[in-house]
């Protein structure tokens, strides 16, 4: 048998069969005017299979050219033959596209051409009209030499000519599209720093295009800047307050910021309005956004995300308040919009739509896209099919281009460009940088360019301890997102994506001999490790899926503990009980012997009680954060604590006595550490830890050092030309 052909190294052409369109460059499947929507992985898959058409292929070789590299079970495979076959309306009974072979695998028994090959049938039914006419093998060269009589050239030439511009037609369509392709090859943009800080936190642009608004971490809080971006003089429009600005955005008419805030550990973001050349806020009443707000192009009204419980909602509103209008909801359990930092809606110049991104969550994993929702009659229409892991920031550049910044996966992006009214996708960063909000105006693009180190420390600590004096171990450029100690305290075990893919690594607790354990773990949202064996306990993310899995304390040995599409965080205690959260906001306990699953309680980023008996989380109670603790066994409610300092990285994790609760916060720059009694006492607040965020701490198992991983994001201003 034929080998199959493996995934295109060059997407740029379409396959046709049936009435479906299948656009490899764009990824975009069509049956006529219809977008049908797919996840990534099942794109994958119905790319290989009709490449591949007429050919049986056996699990094997489907699950090594479409989950390359990637460790799956056979049940993936038949989970996105499924989707396919529900997206196509085909089924197993009667199959049109895709025939089930028990034993060998699969076969697609569609009429699968490309582009490529129906230009070349067309010039064939060329020739051969031109041979039929004539009677005999003349080429068309052949036809354009002969001197034919005045008779027979009075019925041939006119056909002769009919059928050159047709091969004109076709040729002239293909070259057509082979320039496009060349035009389409990636250009980086120029790009030219704005500020030197570093310390840029959420930036806007104003409606002239001549200055930008931007805030900046300071030690004790934010303060929030005015540039002009021809001269570079600066303005200080606010002083450094203990608060994090979330969004940033200057009304239409140039008078006012709109900022929202976080502060206080509300459960609910005020948004403010500040005059642009400074001045008291004053609280836009009925609106709570995470997120920047996007003004319609008169000023009149503004979009926004607001997250109440279960549900995000796309809302608009008036200027100062007024008029709140709910234009699509999402369920949790289905799809989300971004609802935390970032610009996740942008009003179309023309005034007639909003761009979206949103989430889709299905039995195939969670993966992100953007919509446009008609203002008219509350319509939607998919931009952008989901594919990436998020989409935060959005901006018209004009009123036929949307910019956006898409995550590969929780901790890298690029900038892209789409095309309204094509729906072509465009990359135009691709480089090692992050990026973080996007603002447009008058031609100009704006965003925060960032560069990340990452460290890990060890701290000694006592319940005497005022101040620490950590001591740094490992370094390394990018983020390290997970930390944990091993069984024995003497070593750690963390996550990195220094050989390009999310990985676990080890390394000695003096910060030497560091070394791979996995291949292909795709480690994401969490990381511990089982006292009882010392096995590791992770957040695997494969095919758009996230769910908990387990290792041997060498890495080896993966396997799925939970088959869920939104399984993280996990934590495990002394007995072998793992907690974790999911997509819904719900916290799960789940035994790695059975895999049974028991729902227990409403809350964020569960901890389970050295005991097991107790399990703390983060919740929201009478418009503030609290913690909450609830038992292991019922998921009974016991009590909730209310946070002494206002917290705005929540990670928390139990000291190993069971005595306290811990975690870290910021102050400004500074970062401290919270550490308050179980039941009752007055909370201690330990500083020294240094200036960052951290994303990962962990209590060696006698209680007497803590690790914890900090990443240092040097975020500036750019200008993006060309």
């Amino acid at each position: 048998m034929e080998n199959p052909t493996l995934i295109s190294s060059e997407p740029k052409h379409k396959i046709c069969f049936g009435e479906f369109e299948l656009d490899v460059g764009k990824r975009r499947l069509r049956r006529g005017d219809e977008d049908i929507v797919l996840t990534p992985k099942a794109f994958d898959l119905l790319v290989f299979m009709t490449e591949n058409a007429g050919r049986v292929l056996t699990k094997d070789e489907i699950l090594v050219a479409v989950w390359t590299g990637q460790i799956v079970e056979e049940a993936n495979l038949a989970v996105q033959i499924s989707a396919l076959r529900k997206a196509l309306q085909d089924t197993k009974k009667n199959p049109r596209f895709f025939l089930t072979l028990p034993g060998k695998g699969y076969e697609f028994i569609g009429d699968a051409r490309t582009d490529q090959e129906m230009i070349a049938e067309n010039q064939s039914m060329f020739r051969l009209t031109i041979e039929q006419m004539d009677g005999s093998q003349t080429t068309v060269s052949d036809v354009t030499r002969k001197s034919l009589p005045p008779s027979k050239s009075a019925f041939i030439l006119p056909k002769v000519a009919a059928g050159i511009i047709l091969l004109a037609l076709v040729s002239a369509a293909f070259w057509f599209w082979r320039s496009g392709a060349k035009k389409s090859e990636f250009k980086m943009p120029e790009l030219t720093r704005l500020t030197t800080s570093g310390k840029v936190s959420a930036l806007a642009i104003t409606p002239d295009s001549h200055y930008t608004v931007f805030s900046q971490k300071e030690v004790d809080g934010e303060s929030l800047w005015l540039r002009h971006l021809d001269t570079g003089s600066q303005t200080r429009i606010a002083g450094s307050q203990n608060l994090e600005y979330l969004g940033l955005t200057v009304s239409p008419d140039g008078k006012f910021i709109y900022a929202s805030v976080f502060l206080d550990n509300l459960a609910d973001v005020p948004l403010w309005r500040i005059p642009i050349l400074g001045g008291a806020p004053q609280e836009i009443p009925n609106v709570q956004p995470n997120v920047t707000v996007s003004f319609s192009p008169d000023g009149k009204r503004f979009s926004y995300i607001e997250a109440p419980q279960s549900e995000t909602h796309l809302k608009i509103a008036d200027a100062d308040g007024a008029n709140v209008e709910v234009l699509s909801r999402a369920e949790n359990n289905t799809r989300v919009f971004p609802f935390w930092g970032g610009t996740p809606t942008a009003w179309s110049p023309d005034g007639e739509t909003i761009a979206a991104g949103y989430k889709n969550k299905d039995a195939n994993g969670t993966q992100a896209g953007i919509l446009l929702v008609n203002l008219a009659d509350k319509s939607e229409r998919i931009l952008v099919a989901p594919q990436w892991n998020s989409i935060e920031d959005l901006t018209w550049l004009d009123a036929e281009n949307l910019a956006f910044i898409a995550y590969e996966d929780e901790w890298t992006n690029q900038i892209y460009t789409v095309s309204r009214s094509s729906g072509e996708v465009r990359r135009i960063t691709n480089d090692l940088q992050k990026y973080r909000f996007l603002a447009t105006s008058g031609g100009e693009l704006l965003t925060g360019q960032i560069n990340a180190v990452s460290k890990i420390y060890l701290a000694n600590w006592t319940a005497n301890t005022v101040r620490s004096q950590p001591r740094e171990i490992f370094r390394e450029s990018g983020y390290i997102t997970n930390v944990a100690w091993s069984k024995d305290d003497d070593a750690i075990f963390y996550s990195s994506r220094m050989n390009g893919k999310p990985e676990i690594w080890r390394v000695e607790a003096d910060g030497t001999n560091a070394a791979q354990l996995t291949s292909d773990a795709n480690i994401n949202f969490g990381l511990t490790v089982a006292p009882s064996d010392g096995s590791l306990i992770f957040c695997a993310k494969r095919g758009g899926i996230y769910s908990i899995w387990k290792a041997d304390e060498n890495g080896k040995n993966p396997r799925p503990i939970t088959d869920g599409t939104d399984h993280f965080v996990p934590d495990v205690a002394s007995d072998g009980k793992i907690v974790f959260q999911s997509f819904s906001q719900k916290i799960w306990r789940v035994s790695p012997v059975d895999k049974k699953l028991v729902e227990l309680h409403r809350g964020l980023k569960p901890a389970i009680s050295p005991d097991s008996k107790q399990i703390a989380f983060f919740m929201m109670d009478g418009g503030k954060w609290h913690i909450g603790l609830i038992s292991t066994e019922t998921g009974e409610f016991l009590r909730k604590i209310e946070l002494p300092k206002t917290v705005n990285q929540r990670r928390m994790r139990w000291h190993p006595s069971g005595k306290f609760l811990t975690l870290f916060f910021n102050s400004g720059e500074n970062l401290n550490l919270l550490v308050f009694p179980v039941n009752g006492g007055k909370p201690q607040i330990v500083e020294g830890f240094g200036a960052g965020n951290v994303n990962s701490f962990d209590w060696s198992a006698d209680g007497k050092q803590i690790v914890y991983s900090l990443t240092n994001e040097i975020c500036d201003v750019v200008q993006l030309s060309n």
